[in-house]
């Protein structure tokens, strides 16, 4: 369910979580980068959807305990960002920051959960017909999320993931977006978007509403 691939570096604890093959060279570029600095998990994970997301989630906190972690921060890839929304919605105090790569914030995206949500987002009280779907879907909870969060777009996220990085970014109470688009290196332009957005201090003012 969650496979450690690296842990390397010494100091303030990252983790970079990826539950997709395509967006492996980016994780590993980006933990070789952060090892230079900071102490970094590297983990690949199941396919994160409507069965796996919970335990997945148990498994790093379990990971993180065994390892007398007390705070991280995360850079999540694609479906994998809903591993840290969990994470940042039930241990308040074990996540600092998170950084979410093309990201989506339901644990089910197929296409009948991606047109309820369309027919949602046209009506204020939403629709009833998730009621007997399973999974997690954080959108409703974005506002509890208190760490600083940066949404960033790769060149390998579709409309569907841009549709959901612009709601993340929007809901979120305090958020930046980043887009990697028309970048000649995206993954090196990731790894030095991400450096820089750790000098963010934990506690930020949030967006007025």
């Amino acid at each position: 369910m969650l496979e450690v691939l690296k842990e390397t570096g010494v100091g303030r604890t990252f983790v970079v979580l990826f539950d997709r093959e395509t967006y492996r060279p980016y994780a590993e570029r980006l933990h070789l980068s952060l090892s230079e600095r900071v102490r970094c998990f590297l983990l690949f994970s199941k396919r994160v959807d409507n069965y796996s997301w919970s335990t997945i989630s148990s498994n790093i906190v379990e990971l993180l305990r065994d390892k007398q972690i007390r705070q991280v921060s995360f850079v999540v890839f694609e479906s994998a960002g809903l591993i840290a929304l969990d994470l940042a919605l039930n241990q308040i105090k074990l996540v600092r920051s998170i950084v979410f790569v093309d990201p989506s914030f339901r644990s089910d995206s197929s296409y009948i959960n991606r047109h309820l949500s369309w027919l949602e987002d046209l009506l204020p009280m939403g629709l009833p017909f998730r009621s007997k779907i399973e999974g997690f879907d954080a959108k409703p909870f974005l506002q509890r999320v208190r760490c600083p969060s940066l949404v960033v777009k790769s060149g390998l996220g579709g409309s569907y993931s841009q549709q959901q990085g612009d709601l993340l970014a929007n809901h979120l109470p305090v958020s930046w977006k980043y887009s990697l688009t028309g970048e000649d290196d995206e993954i090196s332009a990731l790894c030095d978007v991400v450096g820089r957005f750790q000098e963010v201090p934990a506690k930020c003012p949030q967006k007025n509403r």
